[in-house]
């Protein structure tokens, strides 16, 4: 066998640039309540982390309790307390931050990266949301609540959250939630609209991982879309939107009432002389018009879903022949 002299002078320059290039960077303010994407985040929380390099793949976890190494990536929270994995990709991890992490600064690393610091509070509540800031929440006869399903006045919802920070019995980190659910060591207490609403149950959802229900009663209020904030010890959440009804009926949105207006407004001039008029947004049709005696006036999600009759009007059309 020959053994000769080897340069490692370029070579080893070539991997260091490779390794600099490829280094896990956590984005300064990107670890987050996965809930609202804000910080700070309490113990248990369900928690993003944004960056770059984070992971040489995408993966996500295949069953409970949460492994901590997905697609060769790991997590440490102080160096030294494992993390439980949602999901890993190149810019973005979902993971469970260790019901073990103390209240007060911490740092985390991603396989042996630069420490990043963040703030862990005794609680920090995030409502889930979906859409437009609309409130990740169930209306009593199980329905997603949206403008189309509103909650009724003196009816419940269930919300869901994350960031209750301890509970009452302790829960393994990554593992699933009991029955009897595990309550949370401070007071909860919620407001719709500014009215308080009284809290019926809060608790983490049985079989979960780190997701946190409230059950609330509806105050008196009018019709309309309200922001909801749920406040846990002294943390705070985010405020999105839960739809509220005095009759059950659907709740007129910005959106909405901003499409009926502009679709009664305007007579009717399109190439077939009845209706040719749509409202968008957000790149889909909201509303639009179709004639059929009075012209009925339609509204649906950004999805096209949910598409229903909101109102008719007088079609201001020409009825003679055309040319």
């Amino acid at each position: 066998m020959h053994i000769g002299s080897f340069r490692s002078g370029p070579l080893l320059g070539i991997a260091v640039l490779h390794s600099i290039a490829c280094a896990q960077t956590i984005s300064p303010g990107g670890i987050v309540n996965a809930a609202g994407f804000q910080a700070p985040v309490a113990p248990g929380s369900v928690i993003s982390i944004f960056g770059t390099s984070l992971s040489s793949g995408s993966a996500g976890a295949a069953a409970v309790p949460l492994p901590t190494t997905l697609a060769g990536t790991s997590v440490l929270v102080n160096g030294r307390i494992p993390v439980p994995l949602f999901y890993v990709s190149p810019g973005q991890i979902n993971a469970q931050l260790p019901y073990e992490t103390p209240v007060g600064s911490a740092t985390l690393t991603i396989n042996g990266s630069a420490p990043m610091p963040f703030t862990v509070a005794a609680s920090a509540p995030g409502i889930l949301v979906y859409g437009s800031n609309r409130a990740v929440a169930v209306n009593q006869d199980y329905s997603l609540n949206a403008p189309e399903h509103p909650a009724l006045v003196g009816g419940w919802v269930t919300v869901y959250l994350s960031g209750e920070g301890a509970v009452n019995p302790a829960v393994v980190s990554g593992a699933a939630s009991p029955n009897p659910a595990a309550l949370p060591m401070l007071p909860v207490t919620a407001a719709i609209g500014g009215q308080p609403a009284d809290v019926l149950f809060a608790g983490l959802a049985p079989g979960g991982v780190g997701l946190f229900q409230v059950n609330l009663r509806i105050p008196t209020l009018a019709s309309g879309d309200y922001p909801l904030i749920v406040t846990v010890g002294q943390g705070r959440s985010n405020a999105p939107l839960l739809a509220v009804s005095t009759d059950g009926r659907p709740v007129s949105t910005v959106a909405r009432t901003i499409a009926y207006h502009q679709l009664t407004a305007i007579p009717d001039k399109g190439p077939d002389y009845r209706t040719s008029f749509a409202i968008s947004g957000n790149g889909a049709v909201i509303a639009y018009a179709h004639d059929s005696g009075p012209n009925q006036v339609y509204a649906m999600n950004f999805d096209g879903t949910s598409a229903h009759q909101v109102d008719s009007y007088k079609a201001e059309c020409y009825c003679g022949s055309l040319r």
